[in-house]
């Protein structure tokens, strides 16, 4: 997990609530006439906000959802685009949510959240709520050490394949060695066959010059692939 929910529901209250303890003070710094604020918790939200849709990061967000109901129709008549952005964000995040029509419900049902949880408060069973984010909070990391964990898997079976591909470099180097052996071989059978041909020639070969005749289309036939050594015999058999 990268962040804790509580850190984001702690900066939507701040947003929400500075200032707001002193009746002047809350004039001045958030006057009814501004939406800033108002404007950030829906830019906010719209980013994460989504991923609290259930446990206790869900109960927050609905608890969040009422206050910030109340603190909205504390305000004057809302510009039509900041209106529609919180109706649209409203929609996204809960659908059924209960809408308040009036600061009086609003102000009621902030008020009933906090009389339901003084009363938890001192019965003892607060930290419930504790408990149960901090056991989503280990589910986080249980299944981000899953993903690190499938990561590392991912990254040995890449380099496996690489493993595997460089074997297969080797095999061609050793297949391009064998072809050049299998070459070298018909060049050598060439050659005993020509000086087959050309001693069966000369053994016929009355004269140097039917030699040279008969030597001369065997030259041609050798083309650029005769090695000096041929062309050295050559002469030899016809200077004879």
């Amino acid at each position: 997990m990268l962040l804790d929910s509580r850190a984001v529901f702690d900066v939507l209250y701040m947003l929400i609530g500075h200032a707001h303890d002193n009746e002047e003070t809350a004039l001045k710094l958030d006057p009814p006439d501004d939406f800033f604020r108002i404007r950030l918790v829906i830019a906010l939200l719209s980013t994460c906000g989504s991923y609290f849709s259930k446990g206790a990061a869900g109960r927050r967000l609905d608890r969040f959802l009422t206050f910030m109901q109340a603190y909205v129709a504390a305000k004057q008549q809302l510009p039509l685009d900041v209106e529609a952005d919180l109706q649209d964000l409203y929609n996204q995040l809960r659908p059924r949510l209960e809408h308040f029509n009036s600061y009086t419900e609003a102000a009621a049902a902030v008020s009933d959240i906090l009389a339901k949880e003084a009363a938890a408060s001192a019965s003892g069973l607060e930290p419930i709520e504790e408990e149960e984010s901090d056991e989503e909070e280990e589910r986080g990391g249980t299944a981000a050490q899953a993903d690190a964990a499938a990561g590392l898997a991912g990254t040995a079976g890449d380099e496996e394949e690489d493993g595997e591909v460089g074997s297969g470099d080797g095999l061609d180097e050793y297949e391009r060695g064998d072809e050049q052996g299998l070459a070298a071989a018909v060049d050598d059978e060439f050659e005993r066959e020509y000086m087959s041909l050309l001693q069966e020639c000369q053994g016929r070969a009355s004269s140097p010059a039917a030699a040279a005749a008969v030597a001369a289309p065997l030259s041609a036939v050798a083309g650029p692939s005769g090695s000096s050594s041929q062309q050295l015999l050559l002469r030899r058999q016809m200077r004879r």
